[in-house]
């Protein structure tokens, strides 16, 4: 520890590792060899990501899934070891949760230029803590760190590039990531390059909206693609987020959401939004409104955006469909936070933050680490392996029959629990 840091900047610190840990425990606990299903989908994840393997695992060739297709994809390696056991898959899930949220955060830190240790190592556990409040599925760190590390002011050709390899990858997530790519490399060119350094305002937005544009066009043109690979005859699977019903008391308080997408977002990331406010919109802060509405336009949308797919099916329970907002606001947040964000004049003032708006944007996620923090109770080891042995017993007599239809529990075909049946 840096012994010359403030007592306060590493009390900070402690508080963002105990975040850490109690994190850390609630994705580790699952890792264990219970048989069944430890939570609502929790198994049929292992299921879908067997199906690029179904010839091997299952004899038949099963199309694959229509939906999060690269959560999937990254979710099956495992299957690449011959046998790999249940409690591996969940092992390189939880893997998968806390590595690439802290990578993540690190390559945020790495964009700042972040040397000393203490504000490195507060930046990345806090942005891994801040993120997983949605939380932001692991797949989809895919297309926010080869952005943030890639990205370079003076290489158009190089960002372009980074934004288009981004930009397939979220192709094969979710369909209101699609953009997402473009909007990062937007919103870090609109962070950190003044509106005077083009010689019209024209000039100056060309760029973010050819990343935006292109990654785009990339991102539809990968879904395209990946519909007669995924071996589905119907293209309307595809298009199920559109078409499905929309929910819209899940946005308040209700039996099925708790206390409401739009409390919880609004409890997560007000603080934030203050914080930016503060820093933009005072007198003499020096942003052109220009800069400033192409953001709040950008943010805008992803948050409409994301309330809207909140209310889909499937949606609603937490707000990990906020996702591509909450990315946003913490990079903007971030580089001001650590005075990297150049405005288009000098601020006549310098920068001074309310120490009451900096503790509740360091304690909210390490408060919310802590309320979630799940350790579940130990399982019935003895009682598991005699409803296995039933439930082998009533599925082969079954199958003497007919075809038996796995409704749910399908991994226990994909590991082995039970034999005999197709």
């Amino acid at each position: 520890a840096n012994l010359r840091a403030p007592f306060f900047a590493r009390l900070g610190l402690g508080l963002l590792v105990g975040g850490l840990q109690a994190t850390a425990l609630t994705y580790a606990a699952p890792i264990n060899t219970y048989p069944f299903s430890l939570g609502w989908s929790e198994a049929s994840r292992f299921y879908y990501s067997s199906l690029p393997f179904s010839t091997s695992l299952y004899g038949v060739s099963i199309p694959l899934s229509p939906l999060h297709a690269s959560r999937y994809l990254l979710l099956g390696l495992p299957y690449l070891l011959p046998d790999s056991p249940l409690w591996l898959h969940r092992a390189w899930q939880a893997f998968l949760w806390i590595a690439l949220s802290l990578v993540t955060g690190w390559a945020l830190a790495r964009r700042l230029g972040l040397r000393r240790a203490l504000p490195l190592i507060s930046l990345t556990v806090w942005g891994f803590l801040f993120l997983l409040q949605g939380p932001v599925y692991y797949h989809l760190h895919l297309c926010i760190f080869p952005v943030l590390l890639g990205y370079h002011p003076r290489r158009p050709a190089q960002t372009l590039a980074v934004v288009l390899l981004a930009s397939v990858w979220a192709g094969l997530s979710r369909v209101n990531w699609f953009p997402m790519p473009g909007i990062l490399a937007a919103t870090l060119y609109l962070l950190e390059t003044p509106l005077q350094s083009a010689k019209n305002w024209l000039t100056y937005f060309a760029r973010p909206l050819v990343w935006g544009a292109s990654g785009l066009a990339v991102a539809f043109a990968a879904q395209t693609a990946y519909i007669p690979i995924s071996g589905h005859e119907d293209p309307s699977l595809f298009a199920s987020s559109f078409t499905s019903a929309l929910l819209w008391h899940r946005l308040l308080p209700s039996a099925s959401s708790g206390w409401g997408v739009l409390p919880i977002i609004l409890i997560v990331t007000l603080p934030l939004l203050g914080f930016v406010a503060w820093c933009t919109l005072k007198p003499g802060a020096g942003w052109h409104p220009l800069r400033l509405a192409a953001l709040a336009g950008m943010g805008g949308v992803l948050f409409v955006g994301g309330l809207v797919v909140s209310t889909k099916i499937g949606g609603g329970s937490n707000i990990h469909n906020m996702d591509a907002y909450l990315v946003m606001l913490m990079l903007i947040a971030a580089y001001l936070w650590f005075d990297k964000a150049l405005p288009d004049s000098p601020p006549r003032t310098p920068p001074a933050r309310p120490w009451l708006l900096n503790a509740v944007i360091l304690l909210i996620p390490v408060i919310w680490a802590v309320n979630f923090l799940n350790l579940p109770a130990p399982r019935d080891m003895q009682h598991a392996e005699t409803s296995l042995q039933k439930l082998n017993q009533i599925v082969q007599q079954g199958a003497q029959r007919g075809e038996v239809l796995f409704i749910t529990q399908r991994h226990l075909i994909t590991f082995g629990y039970v034999q005999g049946v197709p």
